[in-house]
């Protein structure tokens, strides 16, 4: 075997055979890292020890390198590309290398044959606090309250630390697909298909909702009178998520930007305003939102790329003011001091982007939001565009904007946490089915998870989010 690439900066190795049986790895003359052979009967295991042994051999000091293996193995971070013998016209089919075939023998006859290894994937501790707010086995679906920094399926460098997994493991159900999903550093509600069949009825559901965001497109495209935002209690969608979020607001010498967007999010939370940007889909993260499409842009090869985004604030609370503690005691903390450290920790990089006492001051704003159209990081742009980046958000704090007072730094994100959470889901039941048994389960922080079957829909709702204790805290001493 030879080690045919390898990219430093996200340790994955590309290892390929050189038609030979029997061989372990050793530094060639030329440098590069090839295996001779010994005559034994080479294994997978075998193969991948010494790979990383010597590719790698710093970065096993306090870890066995027999121990890495197991690891990398076990979590999903071991490819192999090969041909299916029954087709061998086939293209060969990346697949994960499995912990049974670690003491199987290398086949090397397959020139397309190479292992992917994956030396350094990322870990996500926290899908150990997954809770399950409800299960509906009948119709085959679950609801989740997935916590952040979890992703809601595998990645290709990590297959067993994300919800989908957490799901499969814990209920051992043969099939699980999610018909949504949320972004890794997002919290709530997140429903998980358990049956092909609402799988399918919920696939149905999303197409209706994509027509219904097309009709508004339409309509704001041809310059129509705008539809009024419904006041029942019913979504109009078949299909209705609802987030809770923290924004950060700074103020300028004259207090006047403060006062100027709290009053906007106020007025359109009382109008039911669709807040409206236009996103470029072909831009990488962090994506661009715009008020308008530039005049530049509007070709008919330039028109399909921008896509319409709209939310509706639907909550503002008060303005909560937080700086940077000037030092001394946690105990002569003020509510500003106790806050800032509740949300961003102990980072000191974020002095320059919260402030200090002396420094004009920096605000939190908690919104509620319902989403009209479903975009890549809409919420998280959107407020982005706004001069409101969401607290903790390392990606979209830095849009180039005057606004904008955290760090394009990922150090920003001192607390690790980003506060946005998909506070309420909502989803039209299926007419053609009539028996309905769904069955809660408790857990530690059931009293703040509410759901119900009323009328035709499907609701659940998160009344707290992880920052909740500390605007209470902060009301509480403010009192």
């Amino acid at each position: 075997f030879r080690v045919v690439g390898m990219d430093s900066p996200t340790g994955t190795i590309f290892v390929r055979p050189n038609k030979a049986v029997g061989h372990m790895l050793e530094p060639s003359e030329e440098g590069s890292s090839t295996l001779s052979s010994i005559g034994n009967v080479l294994t997978l295991f075998v193969v991948l020890e010494r790979v990383l042994a010597v590719a790698l051999p710093r970065e096993h000091e306090t870890t066995s390198v027999q121990a890495t293996v197991q690891e990398l193995c076990r979590i999903g971070a071991i490819w192999i590309s090969a041909r299916d013998k029954r087709h061998p016209q086939n293209p060969p089919k990346w697949n994960r290398a499995t912990e049974l075939q670690l003491q199987q023998e290398v086949m090397v006859e397959d020139d397309a044959a190479i292992i992917r290894i994956h030396s350094r994937p990322p870990r996500f501790p926290s899908f150990s606090k997954l809770q399950v707010v409800s299960k509906n086995d009948i119709h085959g679906f679950w609801v989740v309250n997935k916590p952040g920094g979890c992703p809601s399926h595998a990645t290709v460098d990590n297959g067993i630390e994300n919800v989908l997994a957490v799901v499969q493991q814990e209920s051992s159900l043969s099939y699980a697909t999610l018909p949504q999903r949320l972004d890794t550093e997002t919290t709530g509600l997140l429903l998980v298909a358990t049956r092909p069949s609402f799988a399918s009825y919920m696939c149905q559901l999303l197409a209706s909702k994509t027509k219904y965001s097309q009709q508004l497109e339409q309509s704001s495209s041809s310059n129509q009178q705008e539809v009024m935002v419904e006041s029942s209690s019913k979504p109009m969608k078949p299909i209705t998520k609802k987030y809770r979020c923290l924004v950060v607001v700074s103020d300028n010498e004259n207090n006047s930007n403060k006062k100027e967007l709290y009053h906007q999010l106020c007025r359109w939370r009382d109008s039911r305003h669709r807040v409206t940007h236009y996103l470029d889909a072909s831009s990488p993260a962090p994506k661009r939102f715009l008020d308008t499409i530039p005049d530049d842009e509007t070709p008919p090869s330039e028109a399909k790329k921008w896509q319409l985004c709209q939310l509706v604030v639907t909550s503002v609370s008060q303005p909560y003011t937080v700086c940077i503690s000037s030092g001394g005691s946690s105990s002569n903390y003020s509510s500003a001091e106790r806050l800032c450290k509740a949300l961003w920790g102990e980072n000191q990089p974020v002095v320059a982007a919260v402030g200090t006492k002396n420094q004009p001051p920096k605000y939190v704003l908690q919104l509620e939001i319902d989403l009209w159209t479903g975009r890549t990081h809409q919420i998280r742009g959107q407020l982005s565009a706004l001069g409101a980046p969401i607290v903790g958000d390392a990606l979209y704090s830095g849009v180039e904007n005057p606004n904008n007072i955290l760090l394009k730094d990922s150090s920003a994100r001192a607390s690790n946490r980003m506060a946005l959470q998909c506070c309420s889901l909502e989803f039209k039941k299926d007419p053609m089915t009539t028996t309905t048994t769904t069955t809660d389960t408790s857990n530690e922080t059931m009293d703040e998870i509410s759901s119900s079957e009323e009328s035709s829909f499907y609701r659940f709702h998160l009344d707290q989010a992880w920052w909740t204790e500390y605007l209470q805290q902060y009301d509480t001493e403010e009192t």
